[in-house]
């Protein structure tokens, strides 16, 4: 098991992972990170948890404009089975 710190609208979040998966975990941390500091200049101000409510949407809506199927990927995210490796990746 490998540690990473990812750094996510201004906090740091301490995360343990496969070993070799840091570097996807860092670029989709930057991805979040991107889309809460773009909700942050949409709303101005907002808590963290709607800031991060905002960023999930932004996400969606970009998924959505991009011809991927929500409801495929809501599927995943319900699903108790672990993700695949590189399922995020291609989600995003």
């Amino acid at each position: 098991m490998a540690n990473v710190t990812l750094h996510i609208a201004g906090r740091s979040y301490d995360l343990s992972c496969a070993d070799g998966e840091e570097a996807q975990l860092e670029r989709l941390a930057d991805m979040v990170d991107g889309y809460t500091r773009k909700a942050l200049k949409m709303l101005g101000s907002a808590t963290e948890s709607r800031q991060f409510l905002f960023a999930a949407l932004l996400m969606a809506d970009d998924l959505e404009q991009n011809g991927q199927s929500i409801a495929s990927t809501k599927s995943a995210a319900q699903s108790e089975a672990p993700i695949a490796p590189g399922t995020l990746a291609r989600l995003s």
